[in-house]
């Protein structure tokens, strides 16, 4: 016989309550205050977990006896003692959350990104990040992406506590610039990806420009982007010279070489680059070469309405505002709102197993 974590006992062949027998062994337990499997294994979680061990009779329960073991452990050792990272860690294989929205009261330490994604993001599709961090933070190491292999929708949105200055304000050094540059090639660790909103309040080089558009064209699945910190034509070039490359060899009738076509070929259809200053008139024209082209927001950068003729009368847009050109009222009105449409199709649950792992991994990513 065993238990089910309460007081009824099973029969191991049967899979039923027992008889009258079985039912008198389970008052007996309770007069002799024998614990049961759930208990045991609260306590011996609480045993473990403290000294560091990896408990295994955590790592073999199921999601609803996991989070009974939380609830428990937290009536007996406190929420303050519970929220220790490697009493968090413990719980974190039974998130399983696909739809999470994170806000980060204090900075994160960068070596402890990686890890705590590594713990809970398998199975996260859609992932949006606000905080108050070190502008530039999450842009210049992205290896925490690692961790979150099936991620389709990323937005990180920073609000910094003082006046944003360009990133190259705080690190001048070349060696500095070229580790920057180098950080976004972990977005190739999410192949899968189709939304990517970065509003952070940095400024980026020529070079990391270059190297971020060229790695997002590698994003075959991308759709939807939406940057706050594009400084240059060198992104809009980067991105679309695959396509333009794909054209060019169609048109001249030439092949590409080994080199050449190793350039992915975009399939972004919706860009938001309001605000982004040095994005110019020639910049936009790279556009063309593009398979569609849902939405183009480039309002407050500088580019005359006039210069978007051309790509309004080639996709059938409609102006509906100066630098604004967009294929439906719903695609403009997002735009309007600061928002970019969710491209995954995943939305918060709201079961109890759900609440539970958004309550347990807020207090993982918050822990210092």
């Amino acid at each position: 016989m065993i238990s089910n974590g309460g007081d009824r006992l099973i029969d191991r062949k049967q899979g039923r309550p027992t008889n009258e027998q079985g039912t008198q062994s389970s008052h007996m337990c309770r007069a002799c205050e024998v614990p049961s499997l759930l208990q045991l294994c609260v306590q011996a979680v609480a045993n473990n977990v403290l000294l560091h061990d990896e408990p295994e009779l955590v790592t073999s329960c199921s999601a609803e006896t996991g989070q009974q073991i939380w609830l428990r452990l937290q009536h007996m050792i406190g929420v303050s003692a519970l929220g220790q990272p490697q009493i968090l860690k413990t719980f974190a294989p039974f998130w399983q959350s696909k739809h999470f929205k994170l806000r980060i009261v204090e900075p994160v330490a960068h070596s402890n990104l990686l890890s705590k994604f590594k713990s809970f993001g398998q199975h996260l599709v859609h992932l949006e990040i606000a905080c108050r961090q070190v502008p530039g933070k999450f842009l210049t190491d992205l290896t925490w992406l690692q961790g979150t292999p099936q991620l389709q929708c990323l937005s990180v949105m920073i609000r910094p506590r003082v006046l944003p200055r360009p990133l190259w304000a705080y690190h001048r050094d070349q060696s500095t610039i070229v580790h920057a540059c180098c950080g976004f090639h972990n977005l190739l660790h999410v192949p899968q990806l189709r939304t990517l909103d970065l509003q952070e309040h940095i400024t980026l080089g020529q070079t990391a420009e270059t190297q971020l558009g060229s790695c997002l064209a590698q994003l075959v699945h991308l759709q939807a982007i939406s940057f706050k910190f594009v400084s240059g034509d060198n992104f809009l070039e980067s991105l679309t010279y695959g396509r333009r490359l794909a054209a060019w060899a169609l048109e001249t009738g030439q092949s590409l070489t080994a080199e050449q076509l190793q350039w992915g070929r975009t399939n972004v259809s919706r860009l938001q680059l309001a605000g982004c200053k040095g994005v110019t008139e020639a910049g936009i024209t790279h556009l063309a070469c593009l398979p569609q082209l849902q939405l183009l927001d480039v309002r407050w950068t500088g580019i005359h309405q006039n210069a978007l003729i051309p790509l309004q009368k080639q996709f059938g847009l409609s102006c509906l505002q100066g630098g604004l050109l967009a294929a439906s009222n719903s695609l403009a009105l997002a735009a309007n709102r600061n928002q970019i449409p969710c491209c995954c199709g995943t939305t918060e649950g709201t079961a109890a197993l759900d609440l539970w792992a958004r309550e347990g991994i807020a207090m993982l990513m918050n822990e210092p």
